[in-house]
């Protein structure tokens, strides 16, 4: 193969060697092996293969790019978890906005509790998860 830059340089049109995951049939699970000959899931993904041009020393050439989309199952966990915990906390911070507190004015206008509970659950992006009565 040319080097880089070389007329010619862009190889024939084609995905790179390898199984490619099928994005139709799903998201095939993705496995950390272990050295006691174990599998743990770790990610789900697939492949998306994209038509790529380019000019490359006044020549137009074409290759095909991979694209692996992938979903950290950990990560998925750690961020429902996280989703949660500020759903808990945006309830909890709602619940007291018509607690009395000495010192504290309570809501007597619809529109200023709606606007309070609005930059509550804006604090707690949480936006359009929780229903307001």
């Amino acid at each position: 193969m040319p080097p880089v830059g070389a007329p010619g340089a862009c190889g024939p049109v084609g995905g790179l060697p390898g199984a490619p995951l099928d994005g139709a049939a799903g998201r095939p699970p993705i496995y950390r092996h272990w050295t006691a000959g174990d599998r743990e899931q770790i990610a789900e993904g697939y492949e998306v293969q994209e038509p790529l041009p380019a000019v490359v020393a006044g020549e137009r050439c074409t290759w095909t790019a991979r694209r692996l989309v992938l979903r950290s199952l950990a990560q998925a966990r750690a961020g429902e978890l996280a989703l949660r915990t500020r759903l808990a906390q945006a309830q909890t911070a709602l619940a007291a906005l018509q607690t009395r507190r000495p010192g504290k004015p309570r809501w007597t206008e619809l529109p200023a509790v709606r606007e309070a509970a609005d930059a509550i659950l804006a604090r707690y992006r949480v936006q359009g998860l929780l229903r307001l009565h």
